[in-house]
């Protein structure tokens, strides 16, 4: 009898070694579900801009003249931020920027120029900028009080 136990508990040695072996085929099943729980717990938080400023006050401007600000910003985020379109709400102010991706901490500016010729009084004018980080909108300002000559 004692030869039979002694099969038995051989067999089940065998058994839990299989089922052992079975867990780890290596293939690498194991390290791939620790790579998955790591990235799980890792979060991407994309492009990201952050301004200096949103407004800039040109002060008093004599009609004809000409007048520019660079709104200087900061790619904030973990990614390639990109502006997708930066555009006046009218004619007399014209952005200027650079179309290429701005790696994580890079910075860069919008130039805007506004041509006060034929306007007068106050001046409020908007540049929005859409980028493919957050925020994705954003209105940029500038003012102006025009002095006839």
């Amino acid at each position: 009898m004692t030869m039979i136990r002694h099969f038995w508990i051989f067999i089940l040695y065998l058994l839990i070694g299989f089922l052992v072996a079975c867990q780890n085929d290596g293939s690498g099943k194991e390290a791939n579900n620790i790579l998955l729980n790591y990235s799980d717990s890792v979060s991407f938080e994309g492009p990201k801009i952050e301004f200096n400023t949103i407004s800039y006050d040109f002060g008093r401007v004599y009609e004809g003249e000409r007048v520019g600000w660079y709104f200087k910003y900061k790619n904030s985020g973990d990614q390639n931020l990109v502006l997708l379109n930066v555009s006046a709400g009218c004619g007399c102010t014209i952005p200027d920027y650079s179309k290429e991706p701005l790696a994580p901490g890079k910075e860069g500016e919008i130039k805007v120029v506004f041509d006060s010729n034929g306007r007068s009084g106050h001046q409020d004018k908007s540049v929005s900028v859409e980028t493919n980080g957050k925020p994705r909108l954003i209105e940029l300002t500038i003012t102006a009080d025009i002095i006839e000559k």
